[in-house]
């Protein structure tokens, strides 16, 4: 597939928000103006990418030989197979075929790792796919970082009830949400910049992510905001305001 370099992709814009190098100057351009209407967006891709960091080192260390990342835009600036065993087996996901197209020649011939083309809510079709790439193995690390917040409730209710019955026990998820206390004239503004963007967001109050979890467990302190993640010396500081980000680890027993 030919990559379109004249029109900007989300993929691309995260990527030069990580101060990455995969990316065209028409991504660059969107991306400054994103932090104009967004000033936040640069620490919140930070933030996310220091989760999954944390939630990589997490899994390698409960030692998992294969690991499904779903929704993964494009895999660099320290992305999952980078951070794990070279002999885990990855596979990666994303919605966009420009995306995958790209994330493939990124990934080049990594024996162990395979990036494929597919829509998270329709996840039986990806669950046949990761199927066949990891074999007999159920007991998997399953990553949802930084896509929860773009699913409605029913779909996301689904995918995560369909996840923890196609996994084995002692498997575990990575998972990120967007959280308000209540919608306030701000976040209402801000889901309109994401309705410009022809992305249809959703902000969840914390109460309401148990009923999406469903049975997953939480596991290591539950969810927690994305900033506790980074680690000593951690700089990114964020103010506690009407949105946050939280994140967490989940287990089926």
């Amino acid at each position: 597939m030919q990559i379109d370099t004249t029109k900007p992709n989300a993929g691309r814009i995260y990527d030069y928000l990580l101060d990455g190098q995969h990316n065209y100057p028409v991504d660059r351009v969107t991306a400054e103006w994103l932090k104009q209407v967004i000033p936040t967006i640069t620490q919140w891709a930070q933030l996310n990418r220091h989760f999954l960091g944390h939630a990589a080192q997490q899994l390698a260390a409960g030692n998992f030989s294969c690991m499904l990342d779903l929704a993964s835009g494009l895999p660099t600036e320290g992305y999952l197979h980078e951070l794990v065993p070279a002999t885990t087996r990855i596979l990666y996901n994303d919605i966009d075929p420009a995306t995958v197209a790209y994330a493939q020649e990124i990934i080049g011939d990594h024996p162990n790792v395979r990036y494929v083309q597919g829509d998270l809510r329709k996840i039986d079709a990806l669950l046949e796919q990761a199927a066949a790439w990891f074999g007999d193995e159920r007991r998997i690390g399953i990553g949802m970082v930084s896509v929860a917040y773009f699913i409605d409730d029913a779909a996301l209710r689904h995918v995560l009830q369909r996840l923890y019955d196609w996994a084995a026990p002692g498997s575990q998820l990575a998972l990120s949400f967007a959280v308000i206390p209540e919608m306030t004239p701000q976040v209402a503004q801000l889901l309109a910049i994401y309705k410009q963007m022809g992305t249809t967001a959703y902000f969840r109050r914390h109460d309401e992510l148990d009923a999406l979890i469903g049975p997953w467990q939480p596991i290591g302190g539950g969810m927690r905001r994305l900033v506790e993640y980074q680690g000593a010396g951690g700089e990114i500081e964020m103010p506690t305001g009407q949105e946050e980000m939280v994140g967490g680890l989940f287990e089926k027993p």
